[in-house]
């Protein structure tokens, strides 16, 4: 979903669970979500703390304003790019993401 048009997700994003593929990169099997180059603004949904198995999640090169508290809830998330975004803090819990 890199590089496209968006402006959102839908919030039933986190709805996701049973999700197979998002950019996996096979050898690893990794869970990876690439929303760079879009014109997300403010936050990600709330929901974006059910995709559980994320390991990789790429959000630089949008709008966001407010980082997601709810990325604490990604115990998996190993990479996290927030970078050239309008963001002007970022919440104590990201700090959690391992």
């Amino acid at each position: 979903m890199s590089s496209n048009q968006l402006t959102m997700l839908p919030d039933d994003v986190g709805e996701l669970k049973e999700l197979e593929w998002l950019d996996v990169r096979l050898e690893t099997g990794d869970w990876r979500l690439d929303l760079s180059n879009n014109h997300l603004t403010f936050t990600l949904p709330e929901e974006i703390g059910e995709l559980k198995e994320l390991v990789w999640l790429n959000v630089s090169n949008n709008e966001l304003s407010v980082s997601s508290s709810h990325i604490k809830h990604l115990n998996d998330l190993r990479v996290l790019s927030l970078g050239d975004n309008q963001l002007t803090t970022v919440p104590d819990e990201t700090a959690e993401v391992k």
